[in-house]
Formats: structure tokens, sequence, C-alpha cells
């Protein structure tokens, strides 16, 4: 299925160009499989730094969750950080995402966190790494969702053994905190130049999960849809070179028949 996440160059202004001033983004042609009409777009890079596919991952994510967030009654923001680190490692990714894990299964939270969707950020600002988990959570009612943040200082100090900072704040509407987890998506992340150390440590690591009642739901897509007659079914050139080059093989097959 194409999706509407492809950026179209057609409607793109900005550009992620490389040393050499040319863009650093492959390119293919996608067709209408109605009408015909030829459209170029542009595909994502392998950087996990990059500018243009950070915002075109932002506007994915901003689309593809908000519906399943929604119905959300009691939204709330809960930011749980972890020790800086001279080293960024993957085994600190895993560790605080076991850590979120333990948190959410101790009894006192099971009973006031209903579900929700985490990203875990990283940045380097020249102290360090810092790896933290900004999570969009629905507590339960009023009254028992109350989460007190000394609390939950304290229980997250006991789960990671040097780490008391957290904070929790209402979101006041699902929309704006999925805005609110999702805009460090949106601009690269400050690495203090350490651009290929984050890509090579981050490489095939998820950085958005969902969690309790929004377990085991990935965001809605929306198809591409052509601007000339509306059809949402794209034939890629790839397949079209293929299907042309079957034509032509089956014509000549057509050719060498012997009628006597």
């Amino acid at each position: 299925m194409i999706t509407d996440e492809f950026k179209l160059i057609n409607n793109d202004n900005s550009s992620s160009l490389d040393n050499t001033g040319i863009s650093s983004h492959r390119t293919i042609t996608l067709y209408c499989g109605q009408c015909g009409e030829p459209v170029m777009v542009k595909l994502k890079c392998s950087d996990r730094t990059c500018p243009e596919c950070r915002r075109r991952t932002y506007f994915k994510l901003l689309k593809g969750w908000l519906e399943l967030v929604k119905p959300m009654v009691n939204p709330k923001l809960l930011t749980l950080t972890i020790k800086n680190k001279s080293y960024l490692d993957k085994k600190d990714i895993k560790f605080i995402r076991k850590c979120f894990n333990k948190f959410l299964r101790k009894k006192y939270y099971k009973r006031r966190i209903k579900g929700g969707l985490y990203v875990i950020e990283i940045t380097n600002k020249g102290r360090g790494w810092n790896i933290h988990i900004h999570a969009l959570i629905e507590a339960s009612s009023k009254k028992e969702g109350y989460l007190p943040q000394q609390k939950i200082s304290r229980d997250w100090l006991e789960l990671t053994g040097d780490s008391p900072i957290v904070d929790i704040r209402k979101a006041h509407t699902p929309k704006k905190g999925l805005k609110y987890i999702l805009k460090y998506f949106f601009k690269p992340p400050k690495v203090n130049g350490k651009e290929e150390v984050y890509n090579r440590v981050l490489k095939k690591s998820r950085l958005i999960q969902p969690f309790g009642s929004l377990y085991g739901n990935k965001p809605l897509k929306s198809k591409l849809k052509c601007e000339k007659c509306g059809n949402d079914s794209w034939i890629i050139e790839f397949e079209l070179e293929k299907e042309l080059k079957d034509f032509r093989l089956n014509k000549n097959d057509y050719k060498n028949i012997n009628l006597n």
C-alpha cells in the first residue's frame, strides 16, 4: 500500500543536501493505477538526524496516532530520566525501557494507568548522553488517577538505582499531549556533533511504543491519492518496467510461432 508519508517533490520546498549540494534522498516515480498520472516522490534516507525525514516522521506519527489517543479521558504527561552517560550504548536504551516496563507493572500504577504511548528521546548537549522517556498516559478516574510526583520519583529511583528526576503534569487534551511527546521528532536531535554515534547505536531501535490499553495498536495509515482522479492505487516504476519487459517477451514469443 502506498501511503501519504511519501514526500511529493513538486510540493517540497525544503531539501536535505549532502556536502556536494546534491539531495541525498533517492527518488522514484509512481504512476496512478487509474489514469496513469506520474508523481515523483522522495524516499527517506538512513540518517536518523536528517531534518527533512524527521519532519515527515513527525507528521506521519501525529496523523497516525491521533485517532487512537483521542478517546483518552484523563491524559497526563509523564517524563522519566536516567543519569547521563559518557558513552551511548544500546544497553542503556534497553535499560530505560526495562525500568519503565517494571514501573508500569507495579501494583500502584497498574490501578492508576490504563495505557498510553511513550517516546525515548536521546540528546547530548556537551555533558554526556541524556536518555529519557516522554509518555502520554491515560490515568484512571480523576480521583484514582492522581499520581504524586514525589512517589513517582522514589519508585523511579528504586528501579534505576541512581535517577530520581521525573515530571508529571496534565496534558489538557490528548491531541496536545500527543504533540508534546512527538515534538522531539520534528527537529534534528542535539547530539553535540556525534551524529555518527547516534545513528550507529540507534540502528534498528524503536523509539516509540504503545503500552497498556494501546498495546498492539499501530499508527493508522492514510493512502496517497492521485490529485487528478482521486484514485489511491499506484504502480511503482520498477513494476511498470517489469510488466513492459514481460509484454515484449510475450510479443516476441507470439511472432516466433510457426503458423505452418
